[in-house]
């Protein structure tokens, strides 16, 4: 089709092509998924996802060197899990300019720092050009031709648009990219380094028609509500970068970061493993349990409204607990005056004042409402309990725990289809609580769909939903309550049925 539009009398080069964030998941999902053995591909999506994050042509990106990762702006949380990685872009001034590329967990398919630390992994990058010509040789980099060659030859195969595909075509898509997260203009201006307001405004204009032409399409608009809020990536004040990343930074290299990311993923199997099984490997998250990280895991794959509505219920509710515990004292929630030996607390001094003690234990415990001492609490003392619970099974169908590894859609229909199939002969009260709630928002919802709507056909429903998530899909993608698929309740409120 291309050819046929250069060929074409009144075609006219309109300068290089854009991706939109649903076809570079497209185009990433192609390049895993039929790139057979050939592990340049890897290198190849990673250099492409950081070009489209920085903004930056091909011949800027071909020149990354390992040297010119800033450690004073990496940051790692205390799992050792990176959150961002300062980078030195050089541009046409051949000036350095600081910025960050940041985690993605939100969309992990579309995330620069997995993809750059398993490219690391895989070929032992350690010094000099990261991006090579030859992998085991540091001194050259990847030409701009074979890199520019690869993108046109995957994007012409894959798109059916005359391109061109060239050098800018990720400083492009970093517009289309910026728009649906949310970026505005000047933000995107800056960080893909434009100069030139009226070329930065037509890239921006382009991004923000094609964004909303997009929104009329059901799938793309179910993608856009999961893509996670822009976040600058440009940064001028590098001092004050640097004093505020100072907490969480890490001297160790990008070797040592990309090993660790490795071992927590299993990247590293003595199994010799395919590319495609690589690939979702890498859109894993590594196991934690810190609960405060697990809920901004949860809250990220939650739109943002969405995301900000929780945590505004979330801190109402510890208000409520907190009043609560300190307007009713009891011997199961009062802060007894006792240490934590059993002895008496200095309560008050000689003068019959309140002692310093007393004072700050009890400012101690308005900071920390909920939390009471154990000698508080006298052994096997029940806990009130007003509201009678509905007590679990134990039983939990045992597939549903590999839905945290998987990372395509196609996985993700198998593993609820096996739930199901483990809960048929299973009554309600057999389950646990955890288990009889999946069942209810996402094994029925989705077989009911699956079978109603596409008469158990996989790959009708994988067509119509090539990107979904179990425990939403009722809300987001289709309840099968009528006929039609992609009928939910808010829909049906909206339109006023």
């Amino acid at each position: 089709m291309g050819k046929a539009l250069r060929a074409h009398d009144g075609y006219l080069p309109q300068g290089d092509s854009a991706l939109s964030p649903f076809e570079v998941a497209r185009l990433r999902r192609y390049v895993f998924e039929t790139g057979g053995d050939d592990w340049r591909n890897l290198g190849m999506y990673a250099m492409f996802r950081i070009g489209i994050d920085l903004g930056l042509r091909s011949e800027e990106l071909c020149s990354i060197r390992c040297d010119d990762f800033l450690p004073a702006l990496t940051t790692v949380r205390d799992d050792g899990v990176v959150e961002s990685l300062g980078v030195k872009v050089f541009g046409k001034d051949q000036q350095w300019r600081a910025r960050i590329l940041f985690r993605n967990d939100a969309m992990p398919s579309l995330c620069p720092i997995r993809h750059l630390l398993g490219y690391i992994a895989a070929f032992s990058i350690k010094e000099e050009y990261i991006f090579r010509d030859d992998p085991a040789d540091p001194s050259k980099p990847i030409t701009c031709d074979a890199f520019n060659k690869w993108v046109s030859g995957t994007c012409s195969h894959l798109f059916e648009r005359g391109g061109p595909w060239g050098t800018n075509v990720m400083r492009k898509s970093l517009y289309h990219d910026g728009r649906w997260r949310g970026a505005s203009f000047g933000d995107l201006m800056m960080s893909a380094g434009h100069t030139s307001v009226p070329n930065a405004l037509r890239y921006y204009q382009d991004a923000d028609t094609a964004y909303h032409i997009a929104r009329l399409n059901p799938h793309l608009r179910q993608f856009a509500t999961m893509m996670s809020p822009w976040r600058s990536t440009h940064l001028d004040n590098y001092s004050m970068g640097v004093a505020h990343a100072a907490g969480c930074r890490t001297a160790t290299t990008l070797f040592d970061l990309a090993g660790r990311m490795s071992k927590d993923l299993g990247l590293n199997s003595e199994e010799r493993v395919t590319l495609r099984v690589f690939g979702e490997n890498l859109l894993r998250n590594p196991s934690t349990n810190d609960v405060d990280q697990q809920i901004d895991e949860l809250l990220s794959s939650v739109p943002t409204d969405k995301a900000e509505q929780l945590r505004a219920l979330l801190s109402k509710k510890l208000l409520e607990v907190a009043t609560f515990v300190q307007a009713h004292p009891s011997p199961h929630n009062a802060i007894a005056p006792t240490t934590v030996d059993g002895s008496a607390a200095r309560d008050a001094d000689p003068g019959g004042q309140p002692g310093q003690d007393s004072v700050n234990g009890q400012a101690r415990a308005r900071r920390n409402v909920g939390s009471v001492p154990q000698a508080s609490i006298p052994p096997e003392a029940p806990l009130p309990n007003p509201v009678a619970k509905r007590r679990g099974g134990t039983f939990d169908a045992p597939s549903r725990g590999l839905l945290k590894d998987c990372g395509s859609a196609r996985e993700r229909l198998d593993i609820v289809l096996r739930v199901a199939d483990e809960l048929k002969q299973r009554q309600s009260k057999e389950m646990t609580e955890t288990c009889r709630q999946f069942q209810s928002t996402a094994v029925k919802p989705v077989v009911a769909c699956f079978q109603r709507h596409h008469g158990s056909n996989r790959e009708a429903f994988l067509a119509r939903w090539p990107v979904f998530f179990p425990s939403r899909f009722a809300s987001k993608c289709c309840d099968a309550s009528t006929d039609d698929c992609g009928t939910t309740k808010s829909k049906a409120r909206s339109t006023g049925s």
